[in-house]
């Protein structure tokens, strides 16, 4: 706040030598600071100057940093260092010297790392690619998406998929739906490009996110897509993929979301017809989720869909999720009701 000699005089007392250093470089005293850190030997020493190059790239002294980092041993606390350092550069927005930072740490520390004592908690691998990775999502927050593509591009790894998906999903949001397409084809078996389906969904692209759902690695993608498609109305389609899913507890989950889709829209003998489009074994299921949604908004309605469960320990499971469902809503009367009319039923 401008009290440049109040700062300082508080950070003469602080008695930790590290925490003294670092206070006294962001007072401005950055010699004062330098002194404190030739007071220690080894790793010490080394660490404290790393905090110290930090605490200059939270004040802005970007060159003084990257400066100090570079003067460090060659290790990857010297590549952590200019990681943070890229951090605070990312938080002005200073896109391109960023960039250029991520140039100076190396992808592989192991060999300047032996011999040396480095201090503890420095990570040790991808430091590169990870401060990549937080340009990369930082220009996308800041709608920045052709220029974080082409920095992604130089990522590789898990770090490669995380950035692409990402992308691909800001991509399919603003409407630039075949950049996001060529994205989720080329990670297509190595991650899993759902959130981009659901994206294309959400705008009615049905078919370029059935495209991408079935090319990634989750099994569980249609079902999410089929979701996505009853929730806008096409309910047809979503029907369809839902049938196809050969895994039980999966079509389960899918008709049951279709339930409490259609019940908490008012259309309560809709949902309960789902219940004839489905195996027999999966119908308590389904009608559980309508009896969730319905006590919500009508308790005894809800009790009757309830009483149709066939077994007793259905109707108790059934009976508490309603229950609680009651109470979160801030319905605790109701929630109390339930619990006594079930307990002398079951």
């Amino acid at each position: 706040q401008g009290e440049v000699d109040q700062a300082l005089k508080v950070a003469q007392t602080i008695k930790n030598k590290q925490y003294k250093a670092v206070a006294l470089t962001q007072a401005g005293a950055v010699e004062e600071a330098l002194e404190v850190a030739q007071t220690w030997e080894l790793s010490e020493k080394t660490e404290t100057l790393g905090l110290i190059a930090d605490a200059l790239g939270r004040i802005g002294q970007f060159d003084q940093a990257l400066n100090l980092a570079q003067s460090l041993p060659k290790s990857s606390f010297q590549g952590f260092t200019l990681f943070k350092i890229v951090h605070s550069l990312v938080g002005e927005e200073r896109w391109d010297q960023a960039l250029q930072v991520t140039q100076l740490i190396q992808d592989d520390y192991s060999q300047e790392n032996v011999g040396r004592e480095i201090p503890l908690g420095t990570p040790i691998s991808d430091l590169r690619s990870d401060a990549l990775l937080m340009i990369v999502i930082n220009l996308e927050h800041k709608g920045k998406l052709d220029q974080a593509w082409e920095i992604a591009q130089l990522l590789n790894g898990s770090n490669r998929s995380i950035a692409w998906e990402s992308i691909a999903v800001e991509f399919a949001k603003v409407g630039k739906f075949e950049q996001a397409l060529d994205i989720a084809r080329n990670t297509a078996g190595e991650s899993d490009d759902m959130e981009i389906a659901i994206e294309f969904a959400k705008v009615g692209q049905f078919e370029k996110a059935l495209d991408v759902a079935r090319n990634t690695v989750d099994e569980f993608d249609d079902s999410q897509i089929a979701v996505e498609l009853f929730r806008v109305g096409n309910y047809d389609q979503a029907l369809g993929i839902a049938q196809s899913v050969d895994n039980g507890s999966y079509r389960e989950e899918i008709f049951t979301s279709f339930a409490k889709n259609l019940t908490s829209s008012g259309q309560i003998e809709k949902a309960l017809q789902l219940t004839q489009q489905v195996h027999p074994s999966e119908k308590d299921w389904i009608l559980g989720g309508v009896a969730q949604e319905l006590v919500l908004v009508d308790l005894y309605h809800g009790l009757r869909v309830f009483r149709t469960l066939s077994g007793q320990e259905s109707q108790r499971t059934l009976a508490q999720k309603m229950a609680t469902n009651l109470t979160r809503d801030s319905q605790l009367e109701n929630a109390l009701k339930l619990a006594e009319i079930a307990s002398q039923e079951l």
